[in-house]
C-alpha cells in the first residue's frame, strides 16, 4: 500500500495551531505525517472546500461592510450631492431646514437628492467609493479632487 504525505499537516505530524489541543497531533494522519491515497484525496477535497466556506464568509462580511458604510455616509442613496462650502456652521440651521444631512466622518453637509439650487453642490456616487478596499480614503480623495472650496474631507 503506498503511502503520500498527509495534505492536512504537510507531512509534519503536527498542526502548530492546534497545539493547544494533543499538542498539535494532527488528527487525519495520527501524527505520522503519512496517509493512504483515498485519504490523501479526501482530505484535498475537505480542504478545498474549507477554503470555499471561508471565502463565502469573508464575502459576506465584506458586503455587511459595504452596506453599512452606503447607509451611514450616504443614507442608502447611490448619488449625495456635497455642499460646496467649508464653512458651514453659521449656517447649519438653515442646512438642516433645507433636508441637508451631515457626515460626521467626513465633515460635509450634503442632499440625497439634487432639487436644491440654493448651494454650490458636487456630486459623489457610491460606486465611486467602492472602486477602492480602502473606502474612508478613496471617499476622502474624491472630495477633495471635487471641492473647489477647498473641503478636506476628514
Amino acid at each position: 500500500m503506498n503511502s503520500y504525505i498527509c495534505p492536512r499537516c504537510n507531512g509534519n505530524g503536527r498542526i502548530e495551531k492546534y497545539n493547544h489541543v494533543e499538542n498539535g497531533i494532527c488528527f487525519e494522519c495520527f501524527g505520522s505525517g503519512k496517509v493512504t491515497e483515498e485519504e490523501k484525496n479526501r482530505i484535498e477535497k475537505d480542504i478545498v472546500r474549507e477554503i470555499k466556506k471561508q471565502k463565502t464568509r469573508q464575502n459576506t462580511k465584506q458586503k455587511k461592510l459595504v452596506e453599512s458604510l452606503k447607509n451611514q455616509w450616504f443614507h442608502d442613496a447611490d448619488i449625495i450631492y456635497i455642499i460646496d462650502n467649508c464653512n458651514t456652521y453659521a449656517i447649519k440651521e438653515q442646512l438642516k431646514q433645507d433636508g441637508a444631512l451631515f457626515n460626521n466622518t467626513f465633515k460635509i453637509w450634503y442632499f440625497i437628492n439634487n432639487n436644491n439650487n440654493n448651494y454650490n453642490l458636487f456630486s459623489i456616487a457610491w460606486e465611486e467609493v467602492i472602486t477602492s478596499d480602502t473606502f474612508a480614503l478613496n471617499m476622502e480623495k474624491l472630495i477633495q479632487a471635487r471641492s473647489k472650496n477647498g473641503l478636506k474631507g476628514y
